[in-house]
C-alpha cells in the first residue's frame, strides 16, 4: 500500500516543444501524443477474483438446482 500514491489510470497526454537549427534559422517542432495507462496486473487480479467468486456462485446454484430436481423426481 506503500505504493498506492504512485498508482496511475487514466487519459495522459504528452507534449513536445522542439526547436532545432537547421543551419539558417531555429526550426521550432511541436508534437502531441495522448495515450492511456492502466494498471493491467491489478485489472487481471480483479478478474480472477470475479471469476473465482463467479464460479463459487455457479456451483452453488447448479447444486442446489441438481438437488432439487432428485427431490422432485423421488415424489
Amino acid at each position: 500500500f506503500k505504493d498506492a500514491a504512485k498508482l496511475r489510470f487514466g487519459k495522459y497526454t504528452a507534449k513536445l516543444m522542439m526547436v532545432y537549427d537547421d543551419g539558417q534559422r531555429d526550426v521550432p517542432i511541436e508534437g502531441e501524443v495522448s495515450f492511456w495507462v492502466v494498471p493491467w496486473r491489478i485489472l487481471i487480479v480483479l478478474l480472477v477474483n470475479f471469476l473465482i467468486v463467479a464460479g463459487f456462485f455457479f456451483l452453488l446454484w447448479h447444486f442446489f438446482r441438481q438437488r432439487e430436481k432428485n427431490y422432485q423426481s423421488k415424489k
